[in-house]
């Protein structure tokens, strides 16, 4: 007789099935160990880049102020400024020089000079060897008599100040240039100091002196500087010369030469005269000079 009652059921257990979940419990616990252990590496590198990450931020600054330095470097001064270049103050520094011939010995430009320029103390006149030399112009020349004259305006001729004599120690007949001192009281606010700096080809060039045909009055001329020449009387090699576009005729010898900053900056020399072509002037650049005044500034 069968039984009546419901048959019971009775969960089987499948090794198999527990060591799949097994398996997939760890391989999730060492992806979440992973996980952290890559994210707390990722931190420290992060935190050991942080100092370096500035210097991109640095360099990327610097674009921005190329472009000033830049323009500033290229960006051409003004040739010339009324507010800069003082011509009327300049011009009570150049004086005239009238050279005479002595009992002794006769002056080659009897009569007549050149220009000159006040420097140091105000008692020397920085001038050309040639304005105040004899006629055999060497270095043992017997010099001229000289008598020195300034201006205050330019619309009047100079006015006599002082008689002067050439320091010989202080004079350079290779380079053409003679230091003189007056025999009176000097004239420092009238005083100005060659410079050593060089200008280029192209600079303006500003030239004070009396020429002969200004018919006694102080005389100004202007041009740039075209190049350089060697030594326009012996062609030796004792130096050079600025060649310049500004007009300089017999007189302005041992004038003066003004930067537009108002630096003395040569010593008109001598020039060409061609009728038919443009003339040019030859300057000394007064860093030549500057070793003379040493000798009586020391």
């Amino acid at each position: 007789m069968r039984s009546s009652s419901a048959p019971t059921t009775k969960k089987v257990s499948n090794p198999r099935i527990k060591r799949r979940y097994l398996k997939i419990g760890l391989l999730s616990l060492l992806s979440l160990a992973l996980a952290i252990t890559l994210y707390s590496f990722k931190e420290r590198i992060t935190d050991g880049q942080s100092s370096v990450v500035v210097v991109p931020t640095t360099i990327s600054i610097q674009p921005t102020t190329i472009p000033d330095i830049v323009s500033t470097t290229i960006t051409p001064t003004p040739i010339q400024s009324d507010a800069i270049f003082d011509l009327q103050s300049l011009m009570r520094s150049v004086v005239s020089i009238s050279a005479y011939s002595s009992s002794s010995h006769r002056c080659d430009s009897d009569g007549h000079g050149g220009s000159g320029t006040i420097v140091l103390d105000g008692s020397y006149v920085l001038t050309n060897y040639h304005v105040v030399a004899g006629l055999d112009y060497s270095a043992e020349s017997e010099f001229c008599e000289l008598e020195i004259y300034i201006t205050d305006s330019p619309k009047t001729p100079p006015r006599f100040f002082s008689k002067a004599e050439v320091i010989r120690e202080a004079s350079d007949s290779a380079h053409d240039l003679a230091l003189i001192k007056l025999t009176s009281k000097g004239l420092s606010d009238r005083a100005v100091q060659p410079s050593t700096r060089e200008l280029n080809v192209g600079d303006e060039i500003n030239i004070l002196g009396y020429p002969e045909m200004g018919l006694g009055t102080i005389t100004y001329t202007s041009g740039d500087i075209s190049g350089w020449s060697e030594d326009i009387f012996t062609r030796e090699n004792t130096g050079n010369f600025y060649q310049v576009s500004a007009k300089m005729g017999p007189g302005v010898s041992g004038g003066a030469a003004f930067s537009n900053l108002n630096e003395f900056i040569g010593i008109p020399t001598g020039g060409t005269i061609f009728e038919e072509s443009d003339n040019l002037g030859f300057v000394r650049p007064s860093s030549y000079a500057v070793r003379l005044l040493e000798k009586i500034s020391k």
